[in-house]
């Protein structure tokens, strides 16, 4: 395996298991056709403005997630990899994220406000191919909790309820 791609970020040199390896060979199959589209018949012809376009497409995709499009990205980083691996490559050219950074490439990062926590959320709406309402049952609660400017609260606390995050059916 090329050294550069060992210095890269640590997902991109992780070992995949079954359904890692089918997912990147989908994402593969995705490029294979947007090259196909552009005219593009082999991984000579992949130079750092055509993987460049590819990542501008993929970001500018509708609902396009920094998540998702980091993956693809990756996929891509794992093909060069295995191109500058084999006994006779290619030549597919370095991808200018793994050189330049990742960031730039991505779609631009959620509004402000948005934390963490969104993050995650977003992330197993990804994996479990679902929406956030799938996932959490939002309920108003009109309680006003009162605090001094000392910090403590007087009187009882509200009670604590746990939440439970449910399976979207069919999963």
């Amino acid at each position: 395996m090329p050294a550069s791609i060992l210095a890269g970020h640590p997902s991109w040199h992780s070992r995949l298991g079954p359904h890692g390896i089918y997912d990147t060979v989908l994402r593969w199959q995705r490029f294979a056709l947007w090259m196909h589209d552009q005219g593009l018949d082999g991984l000579n012809q992949l130079t750092d403005d055509v993987l460049a376009a590819w990542a501008d497409h993929m970001a500018r995709q509708p609902g396009a997630r920094r998540a998702n499009v980091t993956k693809d990205l990756v996929a891509l980083t794992r093909l060069w990899a295995f191109d500058s691996a084999s006994p006779a490559p290619a030549g597919m050219a370095m991808p200018p994220w793994n050189r330049l950074g990742v960031d730039d490439f991505l779609p631009a990062q959620a509004r402000a406000g948005r934390g963490e926590n969104s993050t995650v959320l977003a992330a197993l709406c990804d994996i479990l191919a679902c929406q956030p309402n799938d996932l959490i049952e939002v309920q108003v609660v009109n309680e006003e909790v009162r605090k001094t400017a000392g910090g403590e609260t007087p009187g009882p606390l509200p009670a604590v309820r746990r939440t439970s995050i449910r399976r979207p059916e069919g999963l």
